[in-house]
């Protein structure tokens, strides 16, 4: 077996989890920062919150069930203590911050160069839109391969029963990013319109 494959694949947890961590200093600290108008200051938690869901995904994704992390903790200190959450606690859970943002300041398009790159509601619901198909996909939909996946409590962390209703979920929201993409004026639209 290739070290360097399993050791990169560790890095990658790691810089994921250190990510979050990131996420979770600024959310822990914004409200202390009076050079910040209340508008910033909630577009950025915003973005926080998105931010710290992405992360949390791309874990999910690559590693299946993660322990969901929503303070300063290290990886190390993660590891060590925390349990993995199952698959459906970790979609709930990045599908709720995800929804938070997007009602609470995240903006819907992006006007100025500096902030080119930075999240948008279009972006985070395709994210969206992506969990839900991958949940509703036989991989994760009631795939018995992973029957014997569980905590040390016995907690199994995959379900064993598949759901259709997954599809309909996973339709539901590439028809929103669709929809966006129909009504969100672009950053071109805009300046064009000054």
């Amino acid at each position: 077996r290739d070290r360097s494959v399993s050791r990169g694949l560790g890095d990658v947890y790691k810089r994921q989890y250190q990510a979050i961590r990131h996420c979770n200093l600024f959310l822990e600290n914004v409200d202390k920062c009076a050079e910040l108008g209340e508008i910033d200051r909630r577009t950025m938690r915003a973005e926080a919150r998105f931010m710290r869901a992405y992360y949390h995904y791309l874990l999910l994704r690559l590693y299946g069930p993660i322990p969901i992390v929503e303070t300063s903790r290290s990886a190390d200190q993660i590891g060590a203590s925390q349990a993995r959450n199952t698959l459906g606690e970790c979609v709930r859970w990045i599908n709720g911050e995800i929804d938070w943002a997007c009602e609470n300041g995240m903006p819907a398009a992006r006007d100025e160069k500096f902030t080119l790159g930075l999240p948008t509601i279009g972006a985070a619901r395709a994210i969206q839109s992506r969990m839900l198909l991958m949940v509703a996909s036989p991989l994760f939909n009631g795939n018995s391969a992973y029957k014997n996946w569980t905590n040390h409590d016995g907690t199994v962390l995959m379900p064993q029963t598949y759901d259709k209703e997954l599809w309909k979920d996973a339709a539901d929201a590439a028809k929103t990013v669709i929809c966006l993409l129909y009504t969100s004026p672009s950053p071109r639209d805009t300046e064009r319109s000054r």
